[in-house]
């Protein structure tokens, strides 16, 4: 059996499908494909964030460190969900360390190319800022519930999220990019 190309890997991630195959092959084409080993740092509390990460495989440990010694840890991020997307919206460096906590397969997105492509009024642009928006919409529910969880026990806020459940259906799994 063959092992998977980070192709095979694309046409797993949600919403993937809302792309024609024209603007797949242009994803493949325009991002950098990664692949990070476990225990290898993706990026550092701090770094400049420069790109974005879609996670294709593997699984990722975030951290952020309140003070020298003292790290709390965030969250997993895992396949097919996204990694540093707050790097795609601002200038601000990034809030948290990222660790592969196994082999990782990932395609990372420059904001430098990203903005290109929402100038031009790009369909992928609009499709990658989707997933960007429903990743954070689906952070910030989980941490939203987190906090609501920890009035009656504050150590709650010191262990990792638990998955979230199903993801939201998309809107722009309703869209049909394949029009002229």
């Amino acid at each position: 059996m063959r092992k998977p190309t980070h192709r095979d890997l694309l046409r797993r991630f949600p919403g993937i499908d809302a792309l024609d195959s024209t603007h797949q092959e242009r994803l493949m084409e325009f991002s950098s494909h990664l692949e990070f080993e476990e225990g290898q740092c993706i990026f550092s509390q701090g770094d400049p964030a420069m790109e974005l990460f879609l996670v294709l495989s593997g699984t990722i440990q975030v951290n952020v460190q309140i003070q020298p010694g003292d790290t709390v840890p965030l969250g997993r991020v895992g396949e097919h969900e996204i990694l540093g997307e707050m790097g795609l919206l601002d200038d601000a460096p990034r809030l948290a360390t990222a660790v592969a906590t196994s082999r990782v397969h990932a395609l990372a997105i420059s904001k430098d190319r990203y903005a290109r492509l929402a100038r031009r009024g790009d369909p992928l642009a609009l499709w990658l800022l989707d997933v960007t928006a429903t990743g954070l919409a689906r952070r910030i529910r989980a941490t939203t519930n987190r906090i609501a969880q920890a009035r009656n026990n504050p150590a709650l806020l010191l262990q990792l999220p638990k998955d979230p459940g199903e993801r939201a259906r998309h809107w722009w799994q309703f869209l049909n990019f394949n029009r002229p």
